[in-house]
Protein backbone atom coordinates (compact mmCIF):
# COMPACT_ATOMS: atom_id res chain seq x y z
CA UNK A 1 0.00 0.00 0.00
CA UNK A 2 3.00 2.25 1.00
CA UNK A 3 4.42 1.59 -2.40
CA UNK A 4 1.36 2.37 -4.22
CA UNK A 5 1.18 5.75 -2.20
CA UNK A 6 4.93 6.80 -3.09
CA UNK A 7 4.18 6.19 -6.77
CA UNK A 8 0.90 7.84 -6.82
CA UNK A 9 2.65 11.21 -5.34
CA UNK A 10 5.58 10.93 -7.93
CA UNK A 11 3.65 10.15 -10.95
CA UNK A 12 1.06 13.36 -9.08
CA UNK A 13 4.65 15.27 -9.14
CA UNK A 14 5.94 14.08 -12.59
CA UNK A 15 2.60 15.61 -14.07
CA UNK A 16 2.15 18.51 -12.53
CA UNK A 17 5.94 19.42 -13.20
CA UNK A 18 4.96 18.12 -17.29
CA UNK A 19 2.07 20.44 -17.17
CA UNK A 20 3.94 23.92 -15.44
CA UNK A 21 6.50 23.53 -18.21
CA UNK A 22 4.40 23.07 -21.22
CA UNK A 23 2.68 26.59 -20.42
CA UNK A 24 6.05 28.43 -20.08
CA UNK A 25 3.76 30.08 -22.89
CA UNK A 26 0.62 30.66 -22.15
CA UNK A 27 -1.92 32.67 -24.77
CA UNK A 28 -1.43 35.89 -22.43
CA UNK A 29 2.64 35.86 -23.34
CA UNK A 30 1.92 34.89 -26.64
CA UNK A 31 -0.65 37.45 -27.03
CA UNK A 32 2.19 39.95 -25.43
CA UNK A 33 4.74 38.95 -27.64
CA UNK A 34 2.61 38.80 -31.10
CA UNK A 35 1.56 42.61 -30.14
CA UNK A 36 4.98 43.84 -29.23
CA UNK A 37 6.03 42.79 -32.97
CA UNK A 38 3.01 44.71 -34.51
CA UNK A 39 3.71 47.70 -32.19
CA UNK A 40 7.27 47.99 -33.31
CA UNK A 41 6.82 47.78 -37.17
CA UNK A 42 3.60 50.20 -37.09
CA UNK A 43 1.29 47.08 -38.46
CA UNK A 44 -2.14 47.17 -37.53
CA UNK A 45 -3.23 45.58 -34.20
CA UNK A 46 -6.14 43.47 -34.83
CA UNK A 47 -4.74 39.85 -34.72
CA UNK A 48 -6.13 37.78 -32.48
CA UNK A 49 -3.55 35.15 -30.93
CA UNK A 50 -5.03 31.95 -30.26
CA UNK A 51 -3.12 28.80 -28.42
CA UNK A 52 -4.87 25.39 -29.04
CA UNK A 53 -4.25 22.95 -26.24
CA UNK A 54 -3.18 20.10 -28.54
CA UNK A 55 0.67 18.33 -29.38
CA UNK A 56 0.58 18.92 -32.81
CA UNK A 57 3.57 20.98 -34.01
CA UNK A 58 2.46 23.27 -36.00
CA UNK A 59 0.66 27.28 -36.24
CA UNK A 60 -0.71 29.10 -38.82
CA UNK A 61 -2.56 32.11 -39.88
CA UNK A 62 -6.01 32.23 -41.46
CA UNK A 63 -8.30 34.90 -43.73
CA UNK A 64 -9.57 36.52 -40.47
CA UNK A 65 -5.77 37.68 -39.45
CA UNK A 66 -6.38 34.95 -36.63
CA UNK A 67 -2.93 33.55 -35.69
CA UNK A 68 -3.46 29.87 -34.10
CA UNK A 69 -0.74 28.18 -32.77
CA UNK A 70 -0.07 24.64 -31.07
CA UNK A 71 0.72 24.01 -27.52
CA UNK A 72 3.21 21.34 -29.06
CA UNK A 73 5.02 23.87 -31.00
CA UNK A 74 5.28 25.95 -27.88
CA UNK A 75 7.00 23.16 -26.22
CA UNK A 76 9.67 23.33 -28.17
CA UNK A 77 9.92 27.03 -27.55
CA UNK A 78 12.85 28.39 -24.96
CA UNK A 79 13.84 31.52 -26.16
CA UNK A 80 11.59 34.69 -26.65
CA UNK A 81 12.67 35.39 -29.64
CA UNK A 82 11.85 31.87 -30.86
CA UNK A 83 8.69 32.45 -30.28
CA UNK A 84 8.88 35.91 -31.77
CA UNK A 85 9.99 34.24 -34.83
CA UNK A 86 6.96 31.94 -35.36
CA UNK A 87 4.81 34.92 -34.63
CA UNK A 88 6.57 37.05 -36.98
CA UNK A 89 6.44 34.57 -39.68
CA UNK A 90 2.50 34.22 -39.71
CA UNK A 91 2.21 37.88 -39.24
CA UNK A 92 4.25 37.69 -42.61
CA UNK A 93 1.74 35.67 -44.32
CA UNK A 94 -0.70 38.30 -43.67
CA UNK A 95 1.19 41.32 -44.46
CA UNK A 96 1.33 39.13 -48.08
CA UNK A 97 -2.04 37.94 -48.29
CA UNK A 98 -0.93 35.03 -48.60
CA UNK A 99 -4.14 33.33 -47.49
CA UNK A 100 -6.48 34.80 -49.53
CA UNK A 101 -3.93 34.14 -52.30
CA UNK A 102 -3.42 30.53 -51.94
CA UNK A 103 -7.34 30.01 -50.99
CA UNK A 104 -7.92 31.63 -54.35
CA UNK A 105 -5.28 29.68 -56.55
CA UNK A 106 -6.89 26.44 -55.03
CA UNK A 107 -10.26 27.50 -55.59
CA UNK A 108 -9.48 28.75 -59.96
CA UNK A 109 -7.57 25.33 -59.82
CA UNK A 110 -10.34 23.61 -58.69
CA UNK A 111 -12.86 24.83 -61.19
CA UNK A 112 -10.61 24.11 -64.04
CA UNK A 113 -10.26 20.64 -62.84
CA UNK A 114 -14.07 20.60 -62.75
CA UNK A 115 -14.20 21.54 -66.28
CA UNK A 116 -12.39 18.29 -67.73
CA UNK A 117 -14.34 15.47 -68.92
CA UNK A 118 -11.64 13.28 -70.07
CA UNK A 119 -10.74 10.83 -66.79
CA UNK A 120 -7.39 10.20 -67.41
CA UNK A 121 -7.03 14.19 -68.44
CA UNK A 122 -8.59 15.19 -65.00
CA UNK A 123 -6.14 12.97 -62.99
CA UNK A 124 -3.50 14.41 -64.51
CA UNK A 125 -4.69 17.46 -64.50
CA UNK A 126 -5.52 17.04 -60.14
CA UNK A 127 -1.79 15.96 -60.48
CA UNK A 128 -0.38 18.85 -61.85
CA UNK A 129 -2.39 20.89 -59.74
CA UNK A 130 -1.29 19.82 -56.47
CA UNK A 131 2.20 20.19 -57.43
CA UNK A 132 1.11 23.64 -58.90
CA UNK A 133 0.02 24.30 -55.52
CA UNK A 134 2.88 23.11 -53.51
CA UNK A 135 4.94 25.10 -54.93
CA UNK A 136 2.70 28.26 -54.68
CA UNK A 137 3.08 27.06 -50.82
CA UNK A 138 7.05 26.96 -50.35
CA UNK A 139 7.38 30.18 -51.94
CA UNK A 140 4.88 31.68 -49.27
CA UNK A 141 7.02 29.94 -46.39
CA UNK A 142 10.21 31.28 -48.20
CA UNK A 143 8.86 34.39 -48.15
CA UNK A 144 7.11 34.75 -44.56
CA UNK A 145 10.47 33.38 -43.60
CA UNK A 146 12.56 36.36 -44.85
CA UNK A 147 9.42 38.97 -43.51
CA UNK A 148 9.77 37.62 -39.97
CA UNK A 149 13.34 38.38 -39.96
CA UNK A 150 12.54 42.22 -41.13
CA UNK A 151 9.72 42.04 -38.36
CA UNK A 152 12.10 40.56 -35.90
CA UNK A 153 15.08 42.86 -36.28
CA UNK A 154 12.56 46.20 -36.64
CA UNK A 155 10.77 44.94 -32.87
CA UNK A 156 14.65 44.44 -31.32
CA UNK A 157 14.89 40.76 -31.66
CA UNK A 158 17.95 38.68 -33.07
CA UNK A 159 16.60 37.27 -36.09
CA UNK A 160 18.31 33.88 -35.66
CA UNK A 161 16.25 33.10 -32.94
CA UNK A 162 13.42 32.02 -35.94
CA UNK A 163 16.82 29.64 -37.17
CA UNK A 164 16.55 28.26 -33.72
CA UNK A 165 12.63 27.24 -33.92
CA UNK A 166 12.20 26.04 -37.52
CA UNK A 167 15.49 24.04 -36.90
CA UNK A 168 13.41 22.02 -34.17
CA UNK A 169 10.53 21.20 -36.45
CA UNK A 170 12.79 20.75 -39.83
CA UNK A 171 12.30 16.90 -39.88
CA UNK A 172 8.36 17.02 -39.93
CA UNK A 173 8.18 17.90 -43.67
CA UNK A 174 9.41 15.76 -46.73
CA UNK A 175 10.48 18.07 -49.90
CA UNK A 176 8.89 16.66 -52.59
CA UNK A 177 5.52 15.66 -51.04
CA UNK A 178 5.49 19.03 -48.50
CA UNK A 179 3.96 22.91 -48.76
CA UNK A 180 6.89 24.03 -46.93
CA UNK A 181 10.39 23.87 -48.11
CA UNK A 182 12.61 20.67 -46.41
CA UNK A 183 14.69 21.88 -43.52
CA UNK A 184 17.94 22.13 -44.76
CA UNK A 185 17.12 24.28 -47.68
CA UNK A 186 15.16 26.43 -45.75
CA UNK A 187 16.97 27.30 -42.98
CA UNK A 188 20.22 28.07 -45.41
CA UNK A 189 18.03 30.52 -47.47
CA UNK A 190 16.86 32.31 -44.33
CA UNK A 191 20.42 32.30 -42.93
CA UNK A 192 21.54 33.81 -46.17
CA UNK A 193 18.81 36.40 -46.20
CA UNK A 194 20.31 37.07 -42.49
CA UNK A 195 23.67 37.46 -43.05
CA UNK A 196 22.86 39.57 -46.24
CA UNK A 197 20.95 42.01 -44.20
CA UNK A 198 21.88 41.75 -40.53
CA UNK A 199 25.20 40.60 -40.30
CA UNK A 200 25.78 42.08 -36.77
CA UNK A 201 23.09 39.36 -35.76
CA UNK A 202 25.44 36.60 -37.17
CA UNK A 203 28.17 37.79 -35.39
CA UNK A 204 26.26 37.70 -32.68
CA UNK A 205 25.42 34.56 -32.69
CA UNK A 206 22.54 32.99 -30.65
CA UNK A 207 23.12 30.58 -27.34
CA UNK A 208 21.08 27.68 -28.03
CA UNK A 209 21.76 23.93 -28.98
CA UNK A 210 19.11 24.32 -31.90
CA UNK A 211 20.80 26.65 -33.78
CA UNK A 212 24.61 25.63 -32.97
CA UNK A 213 23.44 22.03 -34.32
CA UNK A 214 22.00 24.46 -37.66
CA UNK A 215 25.72 26.01 -37.79
CA UNK A 216 27.03 22.29 -37.55
CA UNK A 217 25.35 21.13 -40.18
CA UNK A 218 25.86 24.45 -42.34
CA UNK A 219 29.38 24.93 -41.70
CA UNK A 220 30.29 22.77 -44.72
CA UNK A 221 28.23 24.98 -47.54
CA UNK A 222 29.15 28.21 -45.46
CA UNK A 223 32.81 27.82 -45.47
CA UNK A 224 33.17 26.62 -49.10
CA UNK A 225 30.92 29.86 -49.88
CA UNK A 226 33.31 32.51 -47.94
CA UNK A 227 36.26 30.47 -49.08
CA UNK A 228 35.51 30.61 -53.12
CA UNK A 229 35.14 33.26 -54.85
CA UNK A 230 32.75 32.37 -57.77
CA UNK A 231 30.51 30.39 -54.95
CA UNK A 232 30.83 33.92 -53.31
CA UNK A 233 29.79 35.88 -55.73
CA UNK A 234 26.76 33.80 -56.83
CA UNK A 235 25.41 34.03 -53.30
CA UNK A 236 25.81 37.72 -53.56
CA UNK A 237 23.66 38.01 -56.85
CA UNK A 238 21.14 35.37 -55.25
CA UNK A 239 20.49 38.00 -52.59
CA UNK A 240 20.55 41.04 -54.77
CA UNK A 241 17.96 39.54 -57.09
CA UNK A 242 16.13 39.05 -53.66
CA UNK A 243 16.14 42.48 -52.78
CA UNK A 244 14.85 43.68 -55.76
CA UNK A 245 12.59 41.41 -56.35
CA UNK A 246 11.02 42.21 -52.98
CA UNK A 247 11.66 45.75 -53.56
CA UNK A 248 9.31 45.72 -56.33
CA UNK A 249 6.99 44.10 -54.28
CA UNK A 250 7.03 46.93 -52.02
CA UNK A 251 6.50 49.34 -54.75
CA UNK A 252 3.10 47.63 -55.96
CA UNK A 253 1.90 47.33 -52.51
CA UNK A 254 2.20 51.09 -50.99
CA UNK A 255 -0.07 51.97 -54.13
CA UNK A 256 -2.85 50.50 -52.30
CA UNK A 257 -5.05 51.74 -49.18
CA UNK A 258 -4.45 48.46 -47.39
CA UNK A 259 -2.54 49.31 -43.70
CA UNK A 260 -0.85 46.03 -44.23
CA UNK A 261 0.97 46.25 -47.37
CA UNK A 262 1.69 49.75 -46.36
CA UNK A 263 3.22 48.59 -43.24
CA UNK A 264 5.18 45.55 -45.63
CA UNK A 265 6.16 48.48 -47.84
CA UNK A 266 7.49 50.32 -44.84
CA UNK A 267 9.47 47.72 -43.86
CA UNK A 268 10.84 47.05 -47.04
CA UNK A 269 12.27 50.82 -46.89
CA UNK A 270 14.67 49.76 -43.91
CA UNK A 271 15.83 46.39 -44.79
CA UNK A 272 19.45 47.03 -45.21
CA UNK A 273 19.33 50.71 -44.32
CA UNK A 274 21.44 50.40 -41.61
CA UNK A 275 24.83 49.15 -43.11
Amino acid sequence: MKRFIILFLAMFVFNTCSSNAATQYTEAKVTAIGQKVLTENQLPREVKFNVVQEDTVNAYADTNNNIVIYTGLLNLVEKDEELAGIMSHEIGHIMKSHCYKQTFFQLALSIIISKITNQYAAVGAEVASGFASTKVSREHEYDADYTSADLLHKAGYNTLGLISALNKISDKYIDILSDHPSGDKRLMALYDYINYNYPDDIKKGYNTNSYKSFLETAKTTIDKRNNDSKTYEKYLNTQKKLKEKRDKAAQKMMKTNDPWAAGYSTLMLMVGSEE
